[in-house]
């Protein structure tokens, strides 16, 4: 990587801010930065993640989501931290997933997909409440008839 003028390491955060993000401003390598923070015995800054308070965030009783946009970290952070505690998930089913009248109903002339838009779920979620409520699927490629027809 080529940086137009020296770094002054003096002034430069090191240990307050992560490697990369020091590495991205002055154009040098991370490798580089551990190496000169390291030289001057200087920590690793705490991740953002280990400054996450986890018993008070609602890990179970809140959508991974919600508490992942809260703390500014990514679902899949929220949810291994979760998994680590042996905490299982907020099931987010809308309650018409749990008719299975209401399910045959959609099915009958929606794909999944469309169900999962109307309920505001996926289509999988909606194929999982298939599964659990018994109700047999369309053979593969099979499409639900036009509206039209109906």
């Amino acid at each position: 990587m080529s940086r137009s003028k020296p770094v002054n390491w003096n002034k430069v955060r090191l240990g307050e801010l992560p490697d990369i993000e020091i590495a991205r401003k002055y154009g040098v390598s991370r490798e580089r930065v551990r190496q000169v923070r390291s030289r001057r015995g200087i920590p690793r800054p705490v991740r953002r993640v280990e400054r996450i308070d986890w018993d008070t965030c609602g890990l179970g009783r809140v959508a991974d989501t919600e508490i992942a946009e809260r703390l500014g970290v990514s679902p899949t952070t929220v949810r291994n931290e979760r998994r680590r505690r042996g905490i299982k998930a907020l099931l987010e089913r809308p309650p018409e997933l749990d008719s299975c009248r209401r399910v045959r109903d959609l099915y009958a002339r929606m794909t999944l997909d469309e169900i999962g838009d109307a309920l505001g779920c996926s289509g999988r979620t909606v194929r999982n409440a298939m599964v659990r409520l018994g109700i047999a699927r369309r053979p593969q490629g099979a499409r639900p008839p036009r509206r039209d027809a109906l």
